[in-house]
């Protein structure tokens, strides 16, 4: 499949109000679209992976699993998971932050998300509503310097 551009922050509608399209729905999209990787990104959970795995698999779209992690005290980060490893780091992350909070709700502490593991790599997520700025209009002062922080050191950690 050819193309240059691979979507590295895509929710499917497992997101509850942030995502609009079934998983097997943008995988096809990429296929006709001659993209050759996707990224599915659902909000704190892997949710979508599963119907996007068997769609890409048949497509012959790769298929990159990860997730938006809120951050707490606001803001967010994309993780990607690298390898089989990385895919357990960031089901562990998900669920450290869904454990603790109430039901609907999840969140985990940038030094959870900086900590040392192998087969992670994050991302910044743009904000809601604030040109890409990194966090939502409402995130204290900073999150987005976090967020790149956390960028620097889960990179240098898979090193």
């Amino acid at each position: 499949m050819k193309g240059s551009y691979a979507p590295l922050w895509c929710k499917s509608n497992y997101s509850f109000l942030e995502g609009a399209s079934h998983p097997e729905e943008l995988v096809a999209a990429c296929r006709e679209l001659t993209v050759p990787a996707l990224a599915l990104t659902d909000r704190d959970g892997v949710y979508g992976v599963v119907r996007a795995h068997v769609e890409a698999r048949k497509l012959g779209v790769h298929l990159i699993v990860g997730s938006e992690l809120s951050l707490a005290g606001g803001g967010s980060v994309v993780l990607l998971a690298e390898d089989h490893p990385g895919y357990r780091n960031l089901c562990r992350l998900i669920s450290k932050g869904r454990l603790r909070s109430e039901k609907g709700s999840s969140s985990v502490s940038l030094e959870e998300v900086c900590e040392p593991a192998a087969g992670g790599v994050a991302g910044r997520a743009p904000g809601r509503g604030t040109g890409g700025g990194g966090g939502p209009p409402d995130a204290p002062a900073g999150a987005a310097r976090a967020a790149r922080h956390a960028l620097f050191l889960l990179d240098a950690s898979l090193r």
